[in-house]
């Protein structure tokens, strides 16, 4: 064990190895920073020695001495991934979208002992640095990991209820930014697609007041490929429900897909019980009502009997 923890930490670390030559590569960045080898290999120093700022501002003013369509070279492209398309709304990165289409992504797999440990390597020095070896790993994954990461975590920003006082509250209404984001979605072939034009259709409903399309959409994730949904969204999203003030036929639908979710679940950490027995006494049946209640009070006293301090220090935390 002792072994492995040291060859991790000389594979991450190389005893100052990454950081060596960081003097050498600014010189030749310097002379020329229009350079996209000379910049990328700066910034992949800089990353390698966790001056991660400094290589994010170097990046972004190479980018803003380029003209957009720079992003179809491809050398360009791996430079920016994990520094300029964080901001979803820029021109770059919607361009960066089309343009991660139209490119060539060519994967070199080496064999043997060899190949394997220079993939680990090239993979454990581009997680520290945000830019890796273009040979080692399939890049085109690489890069709609950034694209479709960050717009997730957008659209989860814009469209997922969040726990406010023990309760969901679903985030205010931006139309200019969700109009944005579902034509970013459209550009297709992002990773999470499905799942996160599903969060902004549910979204929309809320807005206008369609509950009962919510659960519609989420009746049909469940029945079409509901794994990919984080399961905890939907209890969310029926919370939001309950103090909503949805109608009876709404309720009984969102028990109904509750008892499905249940029936299919093996094992996992996810309380459906307290949010099924509120649906329960808003839908008028107070036996089961209370029944189910009970039950998801009891869950949550066994968690916080076992995970108690953890989660009030995260909460501190936070």
């Amino acid at each position: 064990m002792r072994k492995g923890m040291f060859i991790l930490f000389s594979l991450l670390y190389g005893f100052g190895a990454f950081a060596q030559n960081t003097d050498e590569l600014r010189d030749v960045y310097e002379k020329d920073k229009r350079d996209v080898k000379a910049v990328t290999e700066y910034v992949k120093a800089l990353g390698e020695t966790q001056k991660r700022t400094q290589a994010d501002s170097i990046v972004r003013e190479y980018m803003a001495r380029c003209p957009v369509v720079q992003l179809e070279d491809k050398d360009t492209y791996l430079l920016i991934n994990r520094f300029v398309f964080e901001d979803v709304y820029s021109n770059a990165f919607e361009y960066g979208i089309y343009a991660q289409r139209k490119m060539r992504w060519d994967r070199e797999v080496k064999e043997g002992k060899e190949g394997k440990e220079a993939r680990l390597l090239s993979l454990l020095k581009g997680m520290r640095s945000g830019v890796s070896n273009a040979d080692e790993i399939d890049k085109r994954y690489e890069v709609l990991s950034v694209l479709s990461g960050n717009l997730r975590k957008e659209v989860d920003e814009r469209c997922l209820p969040a726990y406010v006082e023990n309760k969901c509250v679903m985030p205010g209404y931006d139309s200019l930014k969700i109009a944005r984001l579902k034509y970013l979605l459209q550009k297709g072939d992002l990773l999470g697609q499905e799942i996160m034009q599903l969060k902004i259709a549910v979204y929309e409903d809320y807005v206008v007041g369609n509950y009962a399309g919510m659960v519609e959409k989420l009746s049909l994730a469940c029945e079409i490929n509901f794994k990919a949904l984080d399961e905890d969204y939907a209890i969310r999203i029926l919370n939001v429900l309950a103090d909503a003030g949805a109608d009876r036929k709404v309720l009984k639908s969102g028990i109904d897909l509750l008892n499905r979710l249940i029936g299919k679940k093996k094992t996992g950490s996810i309380n459906y019980y307290s949010v099924l027995g509120r649906l329960y006494l808003l839908y008028g049946d107070e036996e089961q009502g209370n029944k189910y209640k009970r039950m998801g009070d009891k869950i949550e006293a066994e968690k916080m009997e076992r995970y108690g301090d953890l989660i009030k220090s995260f909460t501190k935390e936070k």
